[in-house]
């Protein structure tokens, strides 16, 4: 058998050997003492990343599912929100928005920044916004924003906070009780290190306060909290949640999660932000420009320009990196198509295992392209 491609994108992410294995176990129904013994592990290992005492739903989705499951349980057709847009992923909830008939406006940010406070704030003020939409880490360009100062902001405007932590959420600290958060959306295959395929919803105390005081939501069945709710509170026992789940990714994330155990959040936050602060040290160290200022550089995902020299090569150099190397990159999205590489490092294996046989092949690769 060949040796496998090794992933350096921006989610899903390569698995620990034993999360795999995982996914080859038997199947289990998705009710009864067993799941619902597994369910609430995966409730009790994700809700202190978010920081709250609310809720965790499990969705079978993608993390695009919880960012439409927040919008229509948690909105009314006509609401006035606000989206702060540097990229591909924040341009998403936007159209979220729109397809969800709300009275949408796109707060401008240049790719590679992220929206401030301040720039917040004054188009809160301008636009009477109700809700505020904000992708936390936007991957397409990695840069990352300030939740917990932007959360003051919407708090003390009474502005409700509907947080995309798809590419953060494990990787980064969130508080969202603290920060006045009404909901996270997350993803099963990024920072929580498990296989694609759930979609944990985060609703804060504050979040069904909100849903409660919505009455004109539209929602249809699935996506609705309220049902949700119900499930847990009637048949949290037995079958806590309305559908069938996807329990084999439900078993691997459960390893996933397990596999964290041995490290407080804190140590693995700052050691993420470690390494990814390594990685664009070295990246600098051989001539690649980091897209995204150092303030607000993301710990998940790097977004770096090639040097000068090599301008218009990215395309041969994932190749190269794919064909010689085995590890596949991602490049830029619209206008830094061509123009960047976008390299995830979610996985703990990318800082222990990964990290210097791929700066090993970029350093070959420069080699002999400025050789040819």
């Amino acid at each position: 058998m060949e040796s496998p491609l090794r992933l350096l994108i921006p989610g899903p992410i390569d698995l620990d050997k034993r999360v795999l294995a995982a996914l080859a176990e038997p199947v289990i129904p998705h009710y009864g003492d067993d799941w619902v013994a597994l369910y609430r592990r995966l409730q009790d290992g994700v809700r202190p990343h978010a920081g709250t005492a609310g809720s965790v739903f499990l969705l079978a989705a993608s993390g695009s599912g919880a960012l439409d499951a927040g919008v229509r349980s948690l909105t009314a057709p006509g609401d006035r929100v606000l989206v702060p847009v540097s990229g591909y992923f924040s341009q998403r909830f936007y159209e979220i928005a729109l397809a969800n008939n709300l009275e949408a406006y796109k707060l401008d940010v240049k790719p590679g920044l992220a929206p401030t406070p301040e720039q917040i704030a004054e188009a809160i003020d301008s636009l009477s916004i109700k809700t505020l939409l904000l992708c936390h880490n936007e991957t397409s360009c990695g840069a990352i924003c300030d939740v917990e100062a932007i959360g003051r902001v919407c708090q003390s405007r009474g502005v409700n906070v509907f947080l995309d932590a798809i590419s953060s959420l494990a990787s980064v600290e969130i508080r969202a009780d603290d920060w006045g958060l009404d909901y996270v959306a997350a993803a099963s295959q990024k920072g929580l290190e498990g296989p694609p395929g759930l979609a944990p919803a985060i609703i804060t105390p504050r979040g069904w306060d909100t849903y409660d005081r919505n009455p004109a939501r539209s929602v249809g069945w699935y996506f609705d909290f309220g049902v949700w709710r119900g499930f847990e509170r009637d048949l949290g026992e037995y079958h806590p949640q309305p559908a069938t789940m996807p329990v084999n990714v439900a078993r691997a994330l459960d390893v996933a999660i397990g596999l964290q155990a041995g490290e407080s959040r804190g140590d693995r936050y700052r050691r993420i932000a470690a390494g990814a602060a390594g990685l664009r040290s070295s990246l600098r160290e051989l001539g690649f420009k980091i897209l995204a200022p150092e303030s607000v550089a993301s710990p998940t995902v790097t977004c770096a320009f090639v040097p000068p020299d090599l301008e218009g090569r990215v395309g041969d150099l994932l190749a190269w990196m794919r064909n010689e190397c085995g590890f596949i990159l991602a490049e830029g999205f619209g206008p830094l198509q061509g123009r960047i590489i976008r390299i995830g490092h979610m996985s703990r294996l990318v800082f222990e295992s990964y990290l210097p046989e791929f700066l090993s092949g970029i350093e070959r690769y420069l080699r002999l392209a400025r050789a040819a």
